[in-house]
C-alpha cells in the first residue's frame, strides 16, 4: 500500500490479504479507491474487503467503475467475488462492450439494468456471460437496434441473448415481441416464442406496414417463418387493406424486402371494402404470392386445393348472400404483373 499527501491511493491485491484480517474498509469523501488486477481496474468512493466463507469479496460503492480491457461497467455498487470470478452490480448498472473485441469500428453494445451479474474468466479475457434483471435495455450501435425486457441472459461462447419479461426488440424497420426473444448473433437468427408479434415496414416508401401475430416466429436474413394461429394484417397509409389467417406462413426476403409468401393450413384471406363496398374472400389449403423485389409490386397469386372465392357487397340483404357465387377449384392462378 502507498499514500500521498492528498490521501491514500491504494493498489489492492487479493493475494496479499491475510485471512486472519476478517475485513478492512478504506473510505474517504470524494476520493477514488482503485483496484488493479492485470487488465482489470476498479474504482469507487469506498472499497471494502471481506470474506464470505472462504471466498474473498470486494465491495465498491459510490460511482463504482469496473474496467476489463475494452469492456466497461458502471453502477452505484459492485461486489466482486475473486474466488468465483463473479462481478455483481446494483443501482443503475451500465455495461459497454464492443461487438468485435479490440475493434470499436464495429460499434458497441450498451446494456442498462437495475441489477446485473457478470461471470469473468479466471485469467485475462472478456466477460463470459451476463445476467441482468429489472428495466433491462440493450442497445446495439452497429445496427441501431434496441431491446427492452425485465430479464436478459447473455452467453459470449454462443454469442446469444435471451430476453424474458415483456421483451421487445426493434430497429428502424422491424419490431418483434413475444414471451421469449432469443438472438443468435453470429448467424443473425432470431426467435420469438409465445404470443409473438412482428411488424415490418414494407417497401422503400414507408406507407405499407405488415403486422403478423403467431405463436412462434423464427427470423433470419432471408427467411421469416410464422407458426401457430397466424394472423396477418396489411396496412397502407395507416388504413387496413388485407388480412390473412393460416397455420403457417413462410416469407422469403431479399434485401429485407418480402418477395415470396406461402401460407399453409386453413388459409383464409380477406380484402378491405373497395370504393363500391365489395369485400373479397378466399379460402384454400395453400396460398402463394410473389412480389417483385425491383418494383415491389405483386407479380402473381396462386391458390391450391379446396379453393373457394367469394365476393360480398354492401347491397346484399344477408351477409351470406354473394355477388358472385362461390367457386370450388383445385387450383387458381391470378397473374398480376411480370417483371
Amino acid at each position: 500500500m502507498s499514500s500521498t499527501r492528498n490521501g491514500p491511493d491504494v493498489g489492492f491485491s487479493f493475494r496479499s490479504i491475510q485471512h486472519e484480517r476478517r475485513d478492512r474498509q478504506y473510505s474517504g469523501a470524494a476520493k477514488r479507491r482503485d483496484h488493479h488486477h492485470e487488465q482489470r481496474r476498479a474504482t469507487g468512493e469506498t472499497a471494502f474487503y471481506h470474506l464470505v466463507g472462504s471466498n474473498e469479496v470486494m465491495d465498491l460503492t459510490g460511482e463504482a467503475v469496473w474496467l476489463n480491457g475494452d469492456e466497461e461497467a458502471r453502477a452505484g455498487h459492485f461486489d466482486y467475488d475473486s474466488t468465483r470470478h463473479i462481478l455483481s452490480g446494483t443501482n443503475h448498472v451500465r455495461v459497454r462492450w464492443p461487438n468485435v473485441a479490440q475493434d470499436d469500428s464495429k460499434g458497441a453494445r450498451l446494456m442498462f439494468a437495475d441489477q446485473a451479474t457478470m461471470q469473468m474468466p479466471p485469467t485475462n479475457g472478456p466477460v463470459e456471460s451476463m445476467i441482468a434483471n429489472g428495466n433491462v435495455i440493450i442497445v446495439n450501435q452497429a445496427d441501431e437496434s434496441r431491446s427492452t425486457s425485465d430479464h436478459a441472459v447473455y452467453s459470449r461462447a454462443e454469442n446469444r441473448f435471451e430476453l424474458t419479461g415483456s421483451p421487445r426488440w426493434w430497429n428502424d424497420r422491424l419490431k418483434v415481441q413475444g414471451d421469449l426473444l432469443t438472438a443468435e448473433v453470429t448467424n443473425s437468427i432470431y426467435h420469438a416464442r409465445g404470443n409473438a408479434r412482428f411488424e415490418m415496414t414494407m417497401g422503400r416508401a414507408t406507407n405499407q406496414l405488415v403486422v403478423i401475430s403467431a405463436t412462434n416466429i423464427d427470423y433470419q436474413t432471408n427467411l421469416a417463418i410464422f407458426q401457430g394461429n397466424v394472423h396477418t394484417t396489411l396496412f397502407q397509409d395507416a388504413a387496413l387493406r388485407d388480412t390473412l389467417d393460416c397455420d403457417r406462413l413462410d416469407i422469403d426476403l431479399v434485401s429485407n424486402e418480402a418477395v415470396t409468401a406461402v401460407a399453409r393450413g386453413n388459409v383464409r384471406g380477406e380484402t378491405a371494402p373497395d370504393r363500391a363496398g365489395a369485400v373479397k374472400t378466399i379460402t384454400c389449403a395453400t396460398l402463394t404470392a410473389h412480389r417483385s423485389p425491383v418494383t415491389l409490386l405483386m407479380r402473381d397469386l396462386e391458390a391450391t386445393n379446396d379453393v373457394v372465392i367469394r365476393e360480398f357487397g354492401e347491397t346484399t340483404k344477408h351477409a351470406e348472400e354473394q355477388i358472385n357465387g362461390g367457386i370450388g377449384h383445385r387450383d387458381v392462378f391470378f397473374p398480376h404483373q411480370s417483371n
